[in-house]
């Protein structure tokens, strides 16, 4: 009843009151996007944190077209123990919203690349995987180059987004060993070939 007529009796305190409400949903909405806009490019799995920081495309044109397709990546361990990853051999691929797949040679760039089967690298004590302690990150590079029919070049020049698809194999601070996805959302494209088209 007091509240009734409190606001019956100041209707610029009312308005005042509904301004810096707005004003405040608007700042919430526009930190939420912010956020939304973060996680766009991130995936979690457990403890483990992905973001893709930059994804581009680029090509050689010779008998056949050569792309390459390179991702910056970080690793965060989000947890309250140490997290060891390593990566797999041929586990990648890049997916552009316009052509094909780009799926062939795999280069990884600050993380050991495992050989052989998961238990052996798990056992291998020459094989240092690369370990974040919790709270930690690290930046890592995945590259993935395929020929291709001098006709995909034009569809690919098309690609505005990529998701990548990949697996490593994490260790936790209890020695289990197991395939992670790495799998990230489309993230804008950096494409190189976008001036072939």
């Amino acid at each position: 009843m007091t509240e009734q007529r409190e606001e019956s009796y100041s209707p610029t305190g009312r308005g005042l009151r509904s301004l810096v409400l707005a004003s405040l949903l608007a700042g919430a909405s526009g930190w939420c996007a912010a956020q939304d806009a973060g996680k766009a490019n991130c995936r979690e799995n457990g403890a483990l944190r992905i973001c893709a920081d930059h994804v581009s495309l680029s090509g050689q044109e010779g008998r056949r077209l050569l792309v390459t397709a390179d991702a910056r990546i970080t690793v965060n361990n989000t947890g309250k123990l140490p997290l060891s990853l390593f990566a797999v051999r041929s586990d990648a691929q890049f997916l552009p919203d316009q052509g094909p797949a780009i799926a062939d040679g795999v280069k990884v760039f600050g993380l050991p690349m495992c050989t052989k089967s998961v238990a052996d690298c798990a056992a291998d004590r020459k094989l240092i995987p690369l370990t974040l302690p919790a709270g930690g990150s690290a930046s890592i590079g995945v590259s993935v180059t395929a020929f291709m029919p001098k006709e995909e070049g034009p569809r690919l020049a098309r690609a505005q987004k990529a998701s990548l698809s990949w697996n490593v194999v994490m260790i936790d601070a209890e020695q289990r060993t197991s395939v992670v996805s790495l799998s990230l959302p489309a993230s804008t494209l950096d494409n190189g070939l976008a001036g072939s088209r």
